[in-house]
């Protein structure tokens, strides 16, 4: 599982230049991985002690690279909501921002997920999330996939942060 997560961890790394492109190719060169990754774990689902955990560098680096592309696609949303005509940019974007979101949540579903890392970046994610989640709850770019999920997601995050203090 650390080694699939630390090849997340490089797709996430090379888009560091803030590139569209870079950011809307997220999920093809990512998602293979993660569904490999699920495949492998699932049978453990049931009884995580015999799973080797996350390490917690590997978890700390993706986290940090997950909550930047995130930043990163805010950024390149938010022009967009006066700019109908991008409309099918917006779209290769939100498929972006439901991959990474769906992977956050992964990373929440393994066994001892809220480590003091998570815990930091929590208030980031909760921001940032909140954020996407105005952007595709109103105006021009309104989504009833992506609302209700990113708007779930700052709950759940809002409530692992309270059970975790």
């Amino acid at each position: 599982m650390n080694e699939g997560m630390n090849r997340i961890v490089d797709v996430l790394q090379s888009t560091d230049d803030g590139s569209v492109a870079g950011l809307v190719e997220l999920p093809a060169k990512a998602g293979h991985y993660l569904n490999l990754i699920s495949m492998i774990i699932h049978p453990f689902r049931r009884d995580w002690s015999s799973l080797q955990a996350l390490q917690a560098e590997t978890q700390e680096t993706c986290l940090k690279s997950l909550l930047s592309r995130l930043q990163q696609l805010v950024s390149c949303l938010e022009p967009l909501i006066t700019d109908v005509a991008q409309r099918d940019r917006a779209q290769q974007l939100k498929e972006s921002v439901l991959f990474l979101t769906r992977l956050f949540h992964f990373i929440l579903s393994l066994p001892e997920a809220w480590t003091p890392s998570l815990r930091n970046l929590g208030d980031p994610f909760v921001s940032t999330i909140l954020r996407l989640t105005q952007l595709f709850g109103a105006g021009p770019l309104t989504d009833v996939v992506a609302f209700p999920f990113l708007l779930d997601t700052v709950f759940y995050l809002l409530d692992g942060k309270y059970k975790s203090f």
